[in-house]
């Protein structure tokens, strides 16, 4: 018995080009401070799959291909050239010639290419500025340019813009200008709005960010929660989700409002959120696995609550860190909500130690789904640290899916209703084709059902064999629960 569906329907989830754009640059042996902006051309995006087609094919059904910075640059454009060569919505002539004599003619054919490779349509990255652009142009004055760019991009297919950087980055009347034309003249274009961040909360003035973030999110389709810094990549992002979901929106401009998590899986299959991918990981393909049962779900779709324990996480980094970011010798801490549920009841989390996990939830407003997460910790000095729990959950149906995501000490999902004396419980990791009774490893008792740590680990984290790795390779589980009954 297979649970999962072998298709996805569009999801608003995406396979980015950025990183691997670095990739190709040094396979190449490209030089200069454009490599990466000059690994886009047809040869290298369409020529060796593996350049930027590593994700299976099965996989890309739903997903957009989103060509990022660089697309449509000229030829060798360096930061150093600021950033008036960028916002011509055109696949350079000098990269792309071969595809077309026009810009439309050329996104035509690249969205025709990414489809016979399997993707859904074409994303691109977009600057909000001009081409050229010497001097800030306002954005009324700049209405008709969009709005050539925005008919190109209906009549040539293209379905995603994510919209990033630039000369208007922090201008919101502008980024809501550019939103205005899409919904006139590309009704079947979704736009990602972002906006340059510092990674860290100690980094930058909260307030300006909340406004700013919930400003762009009330017209978005899609809204980006980045930039993020490890160790703090998931609590960062839960910290800016619980500011974005905490008051209510008064949506404007038809916008679907739903959060990406980029590459913050199991956050974003916890919370209903759609993914931005770009490096190869196991946990993004059973994610978007999970995505055809339960795919992302806007800001309005459901309602959102959380815990009133706060969870602060500390790492002190080295002397010398990662790069354009001030945080060497500092300890730094970030603050997140310690249960945080979207259109369910909160869990109850009972540590096993000192410490407890952030813990995720949700119930998907399509299609009935419900998704939990156990998120790890940074608990000084250690950082990304597994922090066991006991988790109850009640839920309001008997026959949904119930994905499971991380490490729980044991986890009990408390039914409805008692469960039948002819049920069967089936569990199935999300990378595999089979699901396994699993009744003789689990506790009933009325209406509730718990699953121990073995029985989730054994099914959830070892049971595959993954592709590239010859073997089995242990990762923190990730699976469904189903039950099943003769009536």
């Amino acid at each position: 018995m297979n649970y999962i569906p072998t298709t996805a329907s569009e999801t608003g989830s995406y396979l980015c080009t950025w990183d691997r754009q670095g990739f190709v640059a040094s396979k190449y042996k490209f030089t200069g401070g454009a490599n990466m902006r000059d690994a886009l051309t047809p040869e290298y995006l369409f020529g060796e799959e593996e350049n930027y087609h590593w994700l299976p094919r099965e996989y890309r059904s739903g997903l957009y291909f989103l060509l990022d910075d660089g697309w449509d640059t000229p030829p060798h454009t360096e930061n150093n050239s600021h950033i008036r060569p960028f916002g011509a919505v055109d696949p350079h002539p000098d990269k792309f010639g071969s595809l077309g004599r026009t810009p439309t003619e050329r996104l035509t054919a690249l969205n025709k290419l990414a489809q016979e490779w399997g993707y859904i349509g074409l994303g691109l990255w977009i600057s909000p500025q001009m081409y050229m652009e010497d001097r800030k142009v306002g954005a009324e004055e700049a209405r008709e340019y969009w709005i050539e760019r925005a008919v190109r991009c209906q009549e040539a297919g293209v379905r995603y813009w994510k919209v990033d950087w630039g000369m208007h980055d922090h201008e919101v009347d502008y980024r809501r200008m550019l939103t205005e034309v899409v919904r006139e003249y590309a009704p079947d274009l979704a736009v990602e709005h972002t906006y340059v961040q510092q990674p860290l909360s100690d980094l930058i003035q909260r307030e300006n960010r909340v406004r700013e973030s919930r400003e762009l999110l009330a017209f978005s389709d899609f809204f980006r929660t980045y930039d993020i810094m490890w160790p703090f990549t998931d609590i960062t992002t839960l910290s800016r989700i619980h500011e974005l979901l905490s008051d209510p929106l008064p949506f404007e401009l038809g916008a679907k409002g739903i959060l990406s998590t980029e590459e913050q899986q199991f956050i974003a299959a916890g919370l209903g959120c759609a993914i931005g991918i770009m490096n190869p990981a196991v946990e993004t393909r059973a994610v978007l696995r999970w995505q055809r049962i339960a795919p992302p779900f806007g800001a309005a779709e459901s309602d959102y609550r959380c815990s009133g324990e706060m969870l602060t996480d500390s790492y002190d980094y080295p002397k010398n860190p990662v790069r354009w970011v001030h945080t060497g010798g500092r300890v730094i801490s970030e603050t997140a909500p310690a249960v945080m549920a979207r259109g369910c009841a909160l869990p109850a989390v009972e540590p096993i130690g000192q410490e407890k996990p952030y813990v995720l939830a949700s119930r998907n407003p399509h299609t009935g789904a419900y998704a939990i997460a156990s998120i790890r910790r940074n608990i000084a000095p250690n950082p990304m640290t597994i922090v066991p729990a006991d988790v109850t959950w009640e839920l309001e149906d008997m026959d949904a899916f119930v994905g499971v995501f991380g490490y729980f000490e044991s986890l009990t999902l408390v039914y409805p209703e008692v469960l039948p004396a002819d049920c069967r419980i089936f569990a199935q990791n999300l990378m595999d084709d089979e699901a396994q009774d699993i009744t003789d490893q689990v506790q009933t008792d009325g209406s509730r059902l718990t699953l121990p740590a073995r029985t989730l680990m054994q099914i959830g984290a070892c049971n595959f064999a993954y592709p590239n790795m010859g073997g089995r390779k242990m990762t923190d589980p990730m699976l469904l629960i189903r039950l099943e009954t003769n009536t």
